[in-house]
């Protein structure tokens, strides 16, 4: 099973459903399950982030908000199911800016996007939208973690799938 590692907040923000997409600055043509594993480290930024909104409420409403150090790191903490990869194109771009046809046009337009979803991700022109479905929040599993997408071992893919 592919795996990709994710900052926190963030990664607790896509394992709790918050989160429907995940940014990134390269392209995917991988769809199918993926882990989602937190970052082994959270600096003082992405904590301070915790405290402010729409990151704060989200964490609040499901119960995890009582300080940004209990966030998981080091950790597989959801599965997912990636189905698609969109480009990020400007809201004036040269395509209809319609909500429906975000798919369609196989293109995401930040203006199409409803917060918080548009505060939980950078959505500059020339990234990608990962987007995400059938999201499952798993019990924390320890596991060393790696840029891009990268195999799960098969001693921690068997746990995650029991957890």
């Amino acid at each position: 099973m592919y795996c990709l590692t994710v900052k926190q907040p963030w990664a607790s923000l896509i394992a709790l459903g918050a989160k429907h997409n995940e940014t990134r600055s390269w392209y995917t043509n991988y769809r199918g399950p993926l882990a989602i594993h937190a970052s082994a480290r959270m600096s003082k930024q992405e904590k301070d982030l915790c405290f402010e909104d729409p990151f704060r409420t989200a964490l609040l409403n499901a119960g995890l908000f009582h300080h940004p150090c209990i966030l998981p790191l080091g950790s597989v903490i959801a599965l997912v199911n990636l189905v698609d990869c969109l480009p990020i194109v400007a809201d004036d771009g040269p395509y209809p800016n319609d909500a429906a046809m975000m798919n369609i046009a196989g293109l995401c337009r930040p203006g199409n996007l409803t917060e918080p979803e548009r505060s939980f991700g950078d959505y500059t022109p020339g990234r990608f939208a990962w987007v995400f479905s059938d999201v499952r929040q798993v019990e924390p599993v320890k596991c060393r973690g790696r840029l891009g997408l990268w195999n799960l071992p098969q001693e921690v893919e068997e746990e995650v799938k029991d957890a």
